[in-house]
């Protein structure tokens, strides 16, 4: 809970709900170094499953970079390689790929690689 409590006290957290139920999420958390600053990075995009295709995915992204906009010049993100709906979304938005990261999680025995992707935005 205190990682949690840590993780969103890092910048917004903007929600997704259809009626009580909370259906989808995504934070961005602003980088604190001073030479960082400029950067941000969207971290915990879901959206349930029985709620995917829907456009709430591209609202919560176009929520958190509309707010990018205004504090930052950069954001910076991670998508497991093979998340081919997410990764088109993140495209659609103007994102980039710049890189990846062979392993970079491991769950078990298995390991995943992650596309790293960035986009401009804001004082640019």
């Amino acid at each position: 809970m205190e990682a949690w409590s840590a993780r969103i006290a890092s910048g917004p957290v903007f929600g997704a709900w259809l009626g009580a139920h909370l259906v989808g999420c995504v934070g961005l958390a602003q980088r604190d170094k001073r030479k960082l600053r400029h950067k941000a990075v969207l971290w915990g995009m879901f959206v349930r499953p029985d709620s995917r295709g829907s456009g709430i995915g591209k609202r919560l992204l176009d929520a958190a970079l509309g707010h990018a906009d205004s504090c930052c010049e950069e954001v910076l993100l991670t998508v497991v390689e093979g998340n081919h709906a997410a990764c088109r979304l993140y495209i659609s938005a103007g994102f980039e790929q710049y890189g990846c990261e062979p392993d970079a999680i491991k769950l078990g025995d298995n390991y995943y690689s992650e596309i790293l992707m960035r986009r401009a935005v804001g004082r640019r």
